[in-house]
């Protein structure tokens, strides 16, 4: 009788120090998960910050953008203005030479 009592004593304490193991390894992994969530936690903040720069730093390019297409559009009136002042010189410049001429051809004359 003694016997089947440590018998039973003894695969009780087997099961006992097996579930001990095992608690402690479960543990031991709950610790390292823990951690790694941790370490993605800090991951998710770097990446949602750097979301953020990126997000911005595209707006301001954008916004950029948009200015200089303005100011190029402003630049091609302007040279469309120039190039027609530019002809109407020309003319002016023609129009003076030729009376010039004229004025010349009357001095000779005198």
């Amino acid at each position: 009788a003694l016997e089947g009592k440590v018998e039973v004593l003894h695969a009780s304490l087997t099961e006992h120090k097996s579930k001990a193991a095992m608690y402690d390894k479960l543990k031991e992994e709950k610790h390292q998960i823990e951690e790694k969530c941790s370490r993605l936690e800090q991951d998710n903040l770097v990446l949602n910050v750097s979301a953020k720069s990126s997000a911005e730093e595209a707006q301001e390019a954008k916004h950029r953008t948009a200015e200089l297409e303005q100011q190029v559009e402003l630049l091609r009136q302007d040279k469309m203005y120039l190039a027609k002042e530019g002809e109407g010189l020309k003319e002016t410049i023609a129009d003076l030479r030729l009376e010039r001429n004229r004025f010349r051809d009357k001095i000779e004359k005198l």
